[in-house]
């Protein structure tokens, strides 16, 4: 899942397997809904091309996460709510 738009980055390496990226001069902004290949739709803010802040995304079959982003992951305070009706409130955590 990736946006389209695209924004210089600086890429450090540091180590033999993994990078750091740093968004250079960016600064986080809402942007209107994205829709990505899959359906699946994300309304909320953006750094660079991450969802990177306080955003919702829906999938198409109907599950929800509205909660906090980092790096274009869910990361930080949120709530999942499943298709079957669950929900989990609490902390996501980037792996």
């Amino acid at each position: 899942m990736t946006s389209e738009t695209t924004h210089p980055v600086l890429v450090e390496k540091v180590s033999n397997t993994s990078e750091k990226i740093e968004f250079l001069d960016q600064k986080r902004e809402k942007r209107p809904p994205h829709t990505f290949s899959s359906g699946a739709v994300y309304e909320g803010e953006w750094l660079g091309n991450m969802r990177d802040g306080w955003g919702i995304q829906t999938w198409p079959d109907g599950a929800r996460y509205e909660g906090e982003w980092k790096n274009n992951k869910a990361h930080g305070k949120g709530k999942f709510y499943h298709v079957d009706g669950d929900i989990f409130d609490g902390e996501f955590y980037l792996h």
